[in-house]
């Protein structure tokens, strides 16, 4: 075991880095197995003049006990809130790796700036552990005004408690109030219930989203949570279970809206004129009644557009009533980052599957799946690459019933693009890597009414009676495209982390890449991904968080957006 932390062979040219890294793994090598009273002698002895021979005189010594784990530094968390993270305990062997991942443990609760292990040796060969706590500011409060394009002006008043009582739980109250939005949350959770390593958590909420002036959402819900500490396959791994009951409503259509997602009638119509017009009775062509004169089916001032059916999978047809989602999720994750925000090592994998409607009720009726897996690579120092990729996919159940997306609830489907929710992909507008369909025109009908039994249809300048009769119906033969939310999603997303100011400022380069599809044929990640790259920064804001912003340039062309330079604001990181 000990050969293999010698870092030279025989043979080799003499190196002291190797010699002294040796070494070093040699104590470490003692210290994971509690020997921390390790005496180590090395002796290099020169031979023909250029030969070296190199002997390690150990004396191992008896494996110390942990006697007292003191905690100090901490003026607002419980030391039970740190003391049940922690994996070196009293009366244990002392353990070097089960101390680093105690310092692992208590930084992932993200309320500490460091925490420093501390060994102090007593005079039997025993050692006390001293864990030097320094605590940052965890309650994040705010309060202000933003404009956006979607929102217009929106004010927002917010506190969030991670730390709450200095218990470790997590309180969070947030308001947005606006003439296009508005919105109320209350979220609580509890990680150790009873004392034992099961979360609880609840929440409450209401939302009202006008978009665009095309129509108005709503959302009202709550949900309750659960979810335990796992100690197989190993015991990085959690498990989380919830369920949620909502209930949503679309409303307030405008005009322009309906008749975007509808199929239409266009009636083409003769005016009926009570003075006499010269222009046309001077016309030797034919013979007119100067009451009457005749209006060119292309003059769209005498054009009706009547909507009369939504299209299939439109909002519309759920006709401005609450529908009821049901739902029950599971997720599986397993998390061994070294630090909660900025991880230099480890990495973190995630699993969930939410089911909606079907035994449990509700309107809403799909299963949802959600894959996603990052890596931590330390390159030099603190300098770390970041690299994260996840999958989305919506599934719908067999039948006819199900046969479109009617029963898939709009907001739960995939928008990725710029930073959104679903999956940051910058150097675009949030939610527009979208994909889009074709509405078929089959139901389109062009109706020609003539309102005189003595007249002519116009059809392209020329007189035509074959249209006199008014209940004629020539369908249309155009399509017309409309965007629509994804089905399935990929995003991957590379970013390199350069430190400026250890734990507070950090420079970011990045490549972004992802979209959405409808159908699961339509999937082609190798052809079909929208990419951008860039440059940002992030800023540990004490009292707000961490905050960024981001300058990206798009490599591809999408409708209705120009390839120029982009600026992301976001609250936290990336890869949360």
């Amino acid at each position: 075991y000990l050969k293999k932390k010698i870092k030279y062979n025989e043979g080799e040219i003499f190196n002291m880095e190797k010699y002294q890294s040796s070494l070093e793994e040699i104590y470490s090598a003692y210290y994971d197995i509690g020997h921390l009273h390790i005496r180590l002698i090395d002796e290099r002895t020169t031979r023909d003049d250029s030969l070296i021979d190199i002997n390690y005189d150990i004396t191992e010594g008896l494996p110390s006990t942990i006697n007292l784990v003191n905690i100090i530094g901490n003026t607002k968390t419980k030391d039970k809130v740190i003391r049940r993270e922690l994996s070196a305990l009293p009366g244990q062997k002392f353990n070097r790796e089960l101390l680093i991942r105690s310092v692992r443990d208590a930084m992932a609760l993200n309320f500490f700036t460091n925490v420093n292990p501390v060994p102090r040796n007593l005079p039997n060969g025993d050692v006390d552990i001293e864990f030097q706590i320094e605590e940052k500011q965890t309650a994040q409060a705010s309060a202000g005004a933003g404009y956006n394009s979607t929102d217009k002006l929106v004010g927002n008043l917010g506190i969030g408690i991670p730390n709450f009582r200095g218990m470790g739980q997590n309180l969070s109250f947030s308001t947005d109030f606006g003439s296009r939005r508005n919105s109320f949350s209350v979220s609580f959770t509890e990680p150790w219930l009873y004392g034992r390593p099961t979360l609880f958590g609840t929440d409450i909420y209401s939302s009202k989203r006008q978009w665009f002036s095309d129509y108005t959402e709503t959302r009202q819900g709550g949900s309750v949570r659960l979810g335990k500490r796992l100690r197989w396959p190993d015991n990085f791994f959690r498990i989380f279970a919830s369920y949620r009951l909502e209930r949503d409503k679309y409303e307030d259509f405008s005009n322009s809206f309906i008749a975007s997602q509808s199929y239409k009638d266009y009636h083409a119509y003769q005016e009926f004129i009570t003075t006499y017009d010269t222009t046309y009775s001077q016309d030797s062509s034919f013979t007119v009644d100067p009451r009457y004169t005749w209006i060119n089916e292309y003059d769209t001032t005498f054009t009706v557009k009547d909507p009369i059916q939504p299209y299939q999978n439109s909002i519309l047809t759920y006709d401005e009533q609450w529908n009821i989602a049901s739902r029950i999720s599971f997720t599986v994750t397993r998390d061994s980052r070294n630090l909660p925000e900025f991880a230099t090592s480890g990495s973190k994998f995630s699993y969930s599957f939410e089911k909606t409607g079907g035994l449990l009720g509700g309107f809403w009726h799909y299963t949802k799946h959600k894959i996603s897996y990052a890596q931590f690579i330390p390159l030099y120092k603190n300098i770390a690459l970041a690299v994260r990729s996840q999958f989305g996919a919506i599934v719908r159940p067999n039948g006819a019933d199900f046969d479109n997306d009617r029963h898939t609830l709009l907001s739960d489907r995939f928008t990725p693009g710029g930073v959104a929710y679903d999956g940051v992909v910058r150097g675009y507008d949030d939610g527009s890597l979208t994909p889009d369909t074709t509405i078929k025109a089959g139901a389109d009908t062009l109706y020609y009414y003539n309102s005189f039994t003595d007249s002519a249809m116009i059809i392209n300048g020329v007189f035509d009676t074959t249209f006199a009769d008014s209940s004629t119906i020539n369908q249309s033969a155009g399509g017309q495209y409309t965007r629509v939310r994804g089905n399935y999603m990929f995003v991957s997303n590379i970013e390199l982390q350069i430190p400026v100011v250890s734990r507070s400022i950090y420079g970011i380069v990045f490549f972004d890449a992802g979209n959405s599809w409808l159908n699961w044929t339509d999937i082609n990640p190798f052809t079909q991904l929208y990419s951008a790259g860039g440059v940002g920064f992030r800023v540990a804001v004490p009292g707000i968080g961490t905050i960024g912003f981001d300058f990206a340039k798009p490599f591809d062309n999408i409708r209705n957006q120009d390839n120029g330079w982009r600026t992301h604001f976001q609250i936290g990181t990336t890869f949360k």
